[in-house]
């Protein structure tokens, strides 16, 4: 999600856009994920995440089955999570 404020931020340029602005960026918007739906439904694939992401979600779909499987406890998640997006190796693979 952060990506793509950031992207959509890119393409305003401005901090404070007026409304006319902002209504065709969303526009843009529109007309690129239309492009890519159809890119897929023609079989182009995705790219392939960063392996610095999918360890991320992988450690938190495993924080987040033991927790709504009644095995965790709230505490441990929260412990999980914090210790999950605040590691070192996450932020600075993130960066590059």
């Amino acid at each position: 999600m952060e990506g793509w404020h950031r992207l959509f931020n890119e393409k305003i340029k401005i901090a404070h856009p007026n409304l006319f602005a902002l209504i065709k960026a969303i526009q843009q918007e529109e007309e690129t994920n239309r492009i890519r739906m159809l890119e897929l439904d023609n079989g182009h694939r995705l790219q392939p995440m960063k392996k610095v992401y999918r360890d991320l979600n992988t450690r938190i779909i495993g924080l987040t089955q033991e927790l709504s499987s009644g095995n965790g406890l709230l505490e441990n998640f929260l412990e999980g999570m914090i210790n999950t997006i605040s590691d070192p190796y996450i932020i600075s693979n993130s960066i590059e």
